[in-house]
């Protein structure tokens, strides 16, 4: 496990995102309050999204967003993604019982980590190679997913 890396502005929790995506080779994992636009809705971090889901065969990308209301009045790029690779990346929202957890976090290949605490503040810690830290986030996760629902809003519609 590499030591964890403070992140203290937008700019460098965007950074680490991509770069976390970028390593990804099975799966990325992302817990998010709203898909906030200045970190997930960037032309780089998508085509990075694109790379994984078309280039790696079991590729699977779950994306869980709390309030999906901005994502949908606004629109987004990675929406618009997930709508076109629907088999690769998935997008829910956590059920009633999940709606109170105010972290962020992202996890990558069930190893690396960035975890924000804060997300309207952008101070997270990334860590890579934190197996320990990725499968405690990761059953969390799992548990959110399995009940967590498809918003209607999220679907693409098909005329």
């Amino acid at each position: 496990m590499e030591s964890p890396i403070s992140l203290e502005t937008a700019e460098t929790v965007r950074h680490a995102v991509l770069q976390l995506t970028l390593l990804a080779r099975q799966s990325l994992n992302i817990y998010t309050p709203d898909l906030d636009p200045v970190i997930f809705d960037q032309q780089p971090f998508v085509d990075a999204l694109r790379r994984l889901a078309i280039g790696h065969q079991r590729a699977r990308i779950r994306v869980l967003v709390r309030d999906p209301r901005r994502v949908v009045k606004e629109g987004h790029r990675l929406l618009g993604l997930a709508h076109r690779l629907s088999s690769r990346i998935s997008l829910r929202v956590p059920g009633p019982d999940h709606q109170d957890y105010g972290s962020a976090f992202v996890v990558v290949d069930d190893a690396h980590v960035l975890f924000d605490t804060t997300p309207d503040r952008y101070t997270a810690r990334m860590t890579r190679a934190d197996r320990p830290r990725a499968r405690e986030l990761m059953t969390f996760f799992d548990e959110v997913w399995e009940h967590a629902h498809r918003h209607p809003d999220l679907r693409e519609l098909r005329l």
